[in-house]
């Protein structure tokens, strides 16, 4: 997946030719969560593996995966893992 691509959910939802409540409904009955949880799933997936296989700086993740800067992927990071990243990395 390319994390960096900025997905324009209403682009998403016009293509399928739903309303924006049928499509989040339809959404929400197939995986569960929000197509926003969904995707940050995805990208705290491949942020824990970036940061357990490379030496990559916490920066270059965050570009990696499309957040707009540090902070915010560090914020994310640590709601979803509680912890955060550097102290994640240096897990055994």
């Amino acid at each position: 997946m390319n994390f960096s691509r900025v997905i324009d959910l209403e682009s998403v939802i016009e293509k399928h030719g739903m309303s924006r409540s049928s499509f989040f409904r339809n959404w929400n009955a197939v995986y569960g969560i929000s197509p926003v949880r969904y995707v940050n799933n995805l990208r705290m997936a491949e942020a824990s593996r970036l940061l357990l296989e490379t030496e990559y700086t916490l920066a270059h993740i965050a570009n990696i995966l499309g957040f707009q800067n540090v902070s915010y992927f560090c914020a994310v990071f640590k709601k979803h893992f509680e912890c955060t990243p550097k102290v994640y990395r240096k897990r055994p």
